[in-house]
């Protein structure tokens, strides 16, 4: 289709920025001519952003209200920008640009503007073959999204399934963030002294204090982040590292630090020399450390939060063994995230069941597969949360034997109370107000022994028969006599067997059933956790055809990955009633039904360019992701309602249906492709991630930029192309 190309635009605008044209040389009835052709496609757009942003803050839950702020703001903002766009900016135009004729477009755009009417003429010639293209570009996003398993490679028992032809888009709940400080749990075996604890906790102490990116620590025994109350043998250090060099001649002129066990003998080279120079020869370790650091700090960027955070993990497992210490380190806010949401870990396997001696070695079992298979695939510190328990002695007396000297189990256990815990002989009185017990018990060298705890003591404790209850002599053996005193003792070991034991110093209940979890961190360098809850649910079903689990015993998946599916549930219900909000006030600007879903063709192709945008940059689908896919919806519309809205202008004013569309292309072309690129350029920093906190948005940033891209260069050709083909329904394309 040829038509003459006129030699000023007609009418363009976009979006809060409006472009005049080259018309503001006839003065202010230019002006005001300009101004109220856009007013429509302005208000419409603005307001369709709105209805799109406005549901976005009502989502509830946790994970929600870190975007219901960004939201509003983002909702006011556009309405101002309405504002202003539709008042002050026809105000200064008419001022400063009236009379003044308008600069040409430069060799770049009038190049790019030339490459969009050429395929814009194109895909109007042949509408069906665009259509199609585009209905196979979204086939092929869905694919994308799924990945493409690889049906054709071998599949050996026990062994984990070959990795598809092409991997889809990950999932997740919560992008990972580089907060600049952890918290470091450390669980000692129950039962330790509080001595020994603190002993533990120093030496972790002096493994923070030698990593140069870490500033300062807190350490709390018998508490935890939030002022919770624990067990004297658990506690926490929070960690803060130092500040990360965010400005442009640290990023250009320092690299970042080597890994620490690679580093740490250059750091001590260096340390003891400055530390040499500046303290003399009999200079302390500590001082040597503080050197080093101060010059790695001079010389190198911080790592990341979660590279320091395994080192300090590599630290600590090369000093203790897992059944010396056990201990978690996490990120602050997805430490306070866990514990308001309920979502202990990522990886949670709950197991439900009437005994809890049988739930913990099912634990201990679904811990090793986790542990063997998940190697590489996403699955890291595993931790079956079955712990030795509290060292208890279990006396079990014999009912027959202690029967023979008149001994219950009752009375056995009275008198072993009495001889460790002592009993309340009298009372002395303190004040006219407050009598105070006197205790009597066996002094720590019989209870215990010296050195430690003996156990061969407790079983020679002597325990007293009752003198009545002892049986006769033979007879013909002499007159009765009762015994009395010291004969009447008899050990432990002959009326009961002691057996130390551990028991479990708690029992984990959920809807008031016996439970046991089975948790685990994500790699998210090696797999997502869409792909983990895949593998862990084939794992779990090849145990249920074993025959390994039970009767009367389930699983159940939890973790992160119920909260995931919490989340999506709510913002697919919130983006259905942003879409239906949209479609309502289209319909009514436009007058029609069929305009508005015109429109919504563009919505598939912008989400797959998105989709796409999260697959090569690697970045999972989470909750800020899914978040841009729903600001997208508002961006895309926008674009779409200037185009719209100038098509039946133009119509309304008799010009023909092929001619309208490529005028409407072309005019609309700047503007629309203005708006996006500053949309785009502005989103840039935020996608690169740079900056504190900046990791939280850098998903949306990515996702919007994907979908705004596909949006400016392609779908700007299916609403003319789709326009025609509704227009037109018994006109057959040339293909």
């Amino acid at each position: 289709v040829k038509i003459p190309r006129p030699l000023t635009p007609r009418g363009a605008g976009g979006g809060p920025a409006i472009d005049l044209g080259a018309r503001l040389h006839h003065g202010g009835d230019a002006v005001d001519a300009a101004a109220g052709e856009i007013t429509g496609a302005v208000v419409g757009s603005t307001l369709t952003t709105v209805l799109v942003f406005v549901p976005l803050a009502f989502i509830v839950g946790v994970y929600g209200q870190f975007f219901a702020s960004l939201s509003w703001s983002l909702a006011i903002a556009v309405l101002v920008s309405m504002v202003i766009s539709l008042t002050l900016i026809p105000v200064f135009a008419a001022k400063f640009l009236a009379g003044r004729p308008m600069p040409e477009p430069g060799p770049i755009y009038r190049f790019f503007a030339y490459l969009y009417e050429k395929a814009l003429s194109v895909a109007l010639h042949f509408p069906r073959v665009t259509l199609a293209l585009s209905v196979a570009i979204m086939a092929a996003g869905a694919l994308l999204y799924a990945g493409v398993p690889d049906y054709w490679a071998p599949r050996e028992e026990g062994k984990p399934p070959p990795a598809p032809l092409v991997k889809g888009v990950e999932t997740g709940l919560m992008p990972a963030m580089d907060e600049g400080a952890f918290v470091l749990d450390y669980f000692a075996p129950a039962g330790t002294p509080l001595k020994r604890t603190e002993d533990l906790a120093r030496k972790l102490e002096e493994l923070l204090s030698e990593n140069p990116d870490i500033e300062v620590y807190v350490r709390r025994s018998g508490a935890e982040l939030g002022l919770f109350a624990t067990q004297t043998n658990r506690g926490d250090i929070q960690v803060m590292l130092r500040p990360a060099e965010n400005d442009p001649i640290s990023l250009l002129t320092k690299p970042v630090r080597p890994e620490f066990g690679k580093f740490e003998d250059k750091m001590k080279e260096v340390g003891k020399k400055a530390a040499e120079a500046k303290y003399g020869p009999r200079f302390t370790s500590a001082q040597m450390w503080t050197e080093a650091k101060a010059w790695v700090r001079k010389n190198y960027r911080r790592r990341q939060d979660k590279q320091v955070r395994d080192e300090i993990e590599d630290e600590i497992k090369e000093h203790f063994s897992e059944h010396q210490l056990k201990f978690e380190l996490l990120p602050i806010m997805q430490d306070e995230l866990n514990d308001l949401s309920g979502a202990t870990r990522p990886v949670e396997v709950k197991l439900f069941g009437p005994d809890y001696g049988q739930l913990r070695r099912l634990a201990e079992q679904i811990s090793k597969t986790l542990k063997e298979k998940g190697k590489g695939r996403g699955i890291k510190e595993v931790n079956s949360n079955v712990f030795a328990g509290n060292p208890d002695l279990l006396i079990q007396v014999d009912g027959v034997r202690a029967g023979r000297l008149g001994l219950t189990a009752m009375e056995v256990e009275r008198q072993l109370r009495t001889i460790y815990f002592g009993q309340i002989a009298t009372q002395v009185p303190e004040s006219a107000l407050r009598m105070t017990d006197v205790r009597v018990r066996y002094p720590d060298r019989m209870r215990f022994g010296q050195g430690g705890f003996d156990l061969q003591l407790v079983k020679d404790q002597w325990l007293l028969a009752p003198p009545s209850a002892l049986p006769p002599p033979p007879a013909g053996t002499g007159p009765f006599r009762p015994l009395a005193g010291p004969e009447r003792a008899v050990p432990v070991a002959a009326v009961a067997k002691v057996v130390p034991v551990r028991t479990p110093d708690e029992h984990a209940r959920e809807n008031q059933q016996p439970a046991i979890f089975v948790t685990a961190e994500l790699a998210e360098g090696e797999a997502g956790l869409s792909s983990v809850v895949a593998d862990i649910r084939g794992w779990m079903a090849e145990m249920e055809r074993k025959g390994d689990l039970p009767a009367g015993y389930r699983w159940d998946l939890g973790g992160h990955y119920l909260r995931m599916q919490e989340a999506f549930r709510s913002l697919a219900m919130v983006m259905g009633v942003a879409i239906l909000l949209v479609f309502i006030m289209l319909a009514f600007q436009f007058r029609s039904v069929m305009l508005p879903l015109l429109i919504f063709l563009t919505q598939p192709l912008s989400l797959v360019s998105g989709l796409f945008a999260l697959w090569i940059t690697g970045t999972p689908l989470n909750i800020s992701s899914y978040m841009g896919a729903i600001l997208l919806i508002g961006l895309d519309m926008k674009n779409g309602i200037l185009l719209v809205e100038y098509i039946q202008q133009l119509r309304a004013e008799g010009m023909e249906l092929e001619q309208a569309l490529l005028i409407a292309g072309r005019t609309r072309f700047r503007p629309i492709l203005m708006t996006s690129l500053a949309a785009i350029l502005g989103l840039f920093p935020l996608a690169l991630g740079i900056g504190p906190g900046a990791q939280m948005q850098q998903p949306l940033a990515i996702m919007v930029i994907g979908g705004l891209t596909a949006n400016m260069l392609f779908t700007r050709m299916i609403i003319p192309v789709g326009y025609l083909v509704l227009e037109r329904p018994g006109r057959k394309g040339t293909a």
